[in-house]
């Protein structure tokens, strides 16, 4: 099966719906070696960047192997986790959505957050900074989606609690787990610390009940995210 070109804007996700079912359908096995990150760009019609992004989550979920100077190889055939449908979010759009809806939450949390909140807040910070310091990447992302959740529940609004635990969510299927252990664990790309140093802004905007600088924190941490996710720091 040939690759084909890409005919719309979802780069990223489109190179890697390409590459699953060039694995699938062209009967690969395992050792097998796959065509070089140049020419899978050139043939697909999008960036090497973009190729990067989608052989990262192949990469990190075990699919292949890539070695420096030798090429990308199949490891496993076992792509049951990874199937790629069109109903599928771009993590990119995800992440454009939360920082428009999250960045008011963290507004609102801050003018009705509770002492308690504040608490379980701190508490969930304690341990991202143990962790973190630990690199521990597994434990760090599910501490991260909690605090998240914990902001939106600052709000005391429990129809914005349900949705924003539902956004969160959607970033959190295999595919992009996979994308935020790349990044998480790359320092020249704002690892797990810097991550950390961003919650903490919006924790103390909170607890101070400065509005415009919990939106402003949550807006630029979640715009950072959106660079991790590209490599663009």
């Amino acid at each position: 099966m040939p690759l084909q070109k890409l005919e719309h804007e979802k780069r990223y996700l489109y190179v890697l719906d390409q590459l699953v079912k060039l694995i699938k359908n062209d009967g690969y096995e395992v050792g097998d070696k796959l065509p070089p990150e140049r020419r899978i760009a050139e043939s697909t019609g999008v960036s090497r960047s973009s190729v990067r992004e989608a052989l990262a989550v192949l990469e990190v979920s075990g699919i292949i192997d890539v070695r420096v100077g030798d090429g990308i190889y199949v490891k496993s055939a076992s792509l049951r986790d990874l199937d790629v449908h069109s109903s599928i979010r771009s993590p990119f759009e995800l992440i454009e959505l939360r920082m428009c809806l999250e960045s008011k939450v963290a507004g609102l949390a801050a003018q009705r957050r509770s002492n308690q909140m504040l608490e379980e807040l701190q508490a969930i910070l304690d341990k991202m900074e143990e962790i973190a310091k630990a690199g521990d990447t597994e434990s760090y992302k599910g501490l991260d989606q909690r605090f998240h959740n914990t902001v939106a529940a600052c709000t005391d609004n429990e129809a914005i609690e349900q949705q924003t635990v539902k956004l969160v969510q959607h970033l959190y299927q295999p595919i992009w787990l996979a994308l935020i252990k790349v990044y998480l664990s790359k320092e020249e790309l704002g690892g797990m610390l810097d991550s950390l140093d961003e919650h903490q802004r919006i924790f103390d905007a909170i607890v101070h009940q400065d509005v415009a600088e919990a939106e402003t924190a949550m807006w630029e941490h979640l715009a950072r995210v959106q660079e991790r996710f590209t490599g663009e720091v």
